[in-house]
């Protein structure tokens, strides 16, 4: 064999790599003239077939990317994130790969999933889309979400888990002791969540209790309230409450009673902040005597004692009178009916908004609650 006939069938041989490798830079896998007119044909195939090796990574990229792993994604690829928009600008376009058009339907996960294999055999035999080839990256892509499983959307993140209660925050809060003022001031205001305005309800326990679970995932989120987040402490005082079981009255101590009011006793939380401040410094009521209180010559009533005492520091224009703010403490029958609540707010200094009780008109309505409420003296 010439040497002639030697160098024609070694083309030959490359001109075969050559059509295998086509639209895959060929033109790197040919000899070049110079080392044609040199004659030295051995050294020119060898470093066309060491050409053909290097080009040979660079035409399958995706063989390269397949894993998903070089294509710098912290996450799988999915359906949503990367698929759709990718078949939705290459395939699933009007009069392709529609619904009522060219099969498959690639327009959907659930029609874009059963062809998944076959669309990916297209794509990397450069058969579809048909007006040209996908980028390198893009048929990696695919590829990775076919050997991924399909996955239509990415995993829902874990759960943030909040931080944990301050060392401040009692062990079981409970509504007329801390939650009661902290949505007060923060959230059922006028015109937002009370009654008759924005929903839920948060300005009594019972409306309270049945949005605490909505009402935490909000807060936690910073969702609410809308003027801005919660302090932390005060995030960790209401999902203290609400894993402490949502109690309404404190819950006391083993072997100790229980003063807080519940049931039907408990009247409507109250917007403290919209009251006047009452005048409390001339309250020098003396204590009441206990024989009195317990049916004594002078029994502790409504219309002598307590009503003086709610006018001049509740029952006030604008705040616990009928129409204002709730409970109504103007006459007999609303303070009775909300004698318990109105105790504890007194007794926890919540009620006045403009300071406490003295002692003496807190043992004042103390004993007229345990004397049951009396209206009139003896």
């Amino acid at each position: 064999m010439t040497g002639l006939e030697g160098r024609t069938l070694r083309h030959l041989a490359l001109g075969l790599l050559l059509l295998a490798a086509a639209g895959c830079g060929s033109s790197l896998l040919q000899p070049s003239d110079q080392d044609r007119r040199s004659g030295h044909g051995g050294a020119a195939d060898a470093l066309a077939v060491k050409k053909f090796k290097d080009s040979s990574f660079l035409c399958n990229p995706v063989a390269q990317l397949a894993g998903g792993s070089a294509l710098g994604l912290a996450d799988p690829v999915t359906y949503k994130v990367q698929i759709a928009p990718l078949l939705a600008k290459s395939c699933a376009l009007a009069g392709c790969h529609a619904a009522g058009a060219t099969a498959p339907d690639l327009s959907t996960y659930a029609t874009a999933k059963a062809a998944g294999a076959a669309s990916l055999q297209d794509i990397q035999s450069s058969a579809m889309p048909v007006g040209g080839t996908l980028a390198a990256t893009d048929k990696a892509l695919f590829k990775a979400w076919v050997d991924g499983g399909y996955l239509e959307a990415p995993a829902a993140p874990s759960p943030v888990t909040p931080a944990p209660p301050s060392p401040e925050t009692p062990a079981v809060p409970a509504y007329n002791d801390q939650i009661k003022g902290l949505l007060t001031k923060s959230c059922a205001l006028s015109g937002c969540h009370v009654a008759g305005a924005t929903a839920p309800d948060l300005s009594n326990y019972a409306a309270a209790k049945a949005a605490a679970s909505d009402s935490l995932a909000q807060i936690q989120g910073g969702v609410m309230p809308t003027s801005g987040a919660l302090a932390d402490a005060d995030q960790a005082l209401f999902k203290a409450w609400v894993d402490g079981g949502l109690q309404e009255g404190t819950v006391p101590p083993a072997g100790a009673a229980s003063t807080g009011a519940s049931g039907a006793g408990a009247a409507a939380s109250t917007p403290l902040d919209r009251c006047p401040v009452p005048d409390i410094a001339d309250k020098t009521s003396p204590a009441p005597d206990s024989s009195e209180a317990s049916g004594g010559q002078h029994l502790v009533n409504y219309q002598d004692d307590v009503q003086p005492l709610l006018t001049k520091s509740c029952a006030l224009a604008g705040c616990h009178i009928a129409g204002a703010t709730a409970p109504d403490l103007s006459n007999y029958a609303a303070a009775k009916a909300s004698g318990a609540a109105s105790l504890q707010d007194i007794q926890n200094g919540v009620m006045p908004v403009g300071g406490m009780l003295t002692d003496a008109d807190k043992a004042l309505f103390v004993a007229w609650a345990a004397g049951g409420y009396a209206e009139k003296g003896n």
